[in-house]
């Protein structure tokens, strides 16, 4: 088994770009819209799956939000005091998504950081296994199975 850490803080190494935006109502409430778009540039040309945005809702009190619409599945995360939005595939069959919702809190502030977690059958990174070799540098056989999962994807 291969492990490897890649860290960047540059945003176009990562192959999916979330906004997000609150709207303050006036009245302690804020409409909140959220998209993503996947970017497939070389990045992850198989997909991604298991995508999944939390977005904290710290101005909320513990109260749930009112989602006006949600392309995947959301639900409402009392301990987390967050709402967890499952867009599930992202590929080049599922490019992006929305969802807009209405929470309680004033301050465009209380709706970050927004955690992203996905996997990805694809080595991110630019990085490839090419073979395997023992001490020596005979070539090994060798099976390969590719998994990338995010340890770490904050939006602030």
């Amino acid at each position: 088994m291969l492990r490897w850490k890649y860290t960047s803080e540059d945003a176009s190494d990562v192959p999916i770009h979330v906004t997000c935006w609150a709207d303050e109502g006036g009245d302690g409430t804020s409409e909140v819209t959220v998209d993503w778009e996947f970017q497939s540039e070389g990045r992850a040309p198989s997909g991604l799956r298991n995508v999944q945005i939390m977005i904290p809702l710290s101005g909320a009190g513990g109260a749930p939000p009112s989602v006006v619409t949600c392309e995947g599945v959301w639900q409402h995360s009392p301990s987390d005091d967050a709402l967890v939005w499952t867009v599930g595939a992202v590929g080049p069959e599922n490019m992006r998504g929305n969802m807009v919702f209405t929470a309680a809190g004033d301050d465009a502030d209380c709706f970050f950081p927004i955690t992203v977690r996905f996997e990805c059958m694809d080595a991110l990174g630019g990085i490839e296994v090419v073979g395997a070799a023992d001490a020596e540098g005979t070539a090994l056989r060798m099976g390969l199975d590719r998994v990338s999962a995010v340890d770490e994807f904050i939006i602030e």
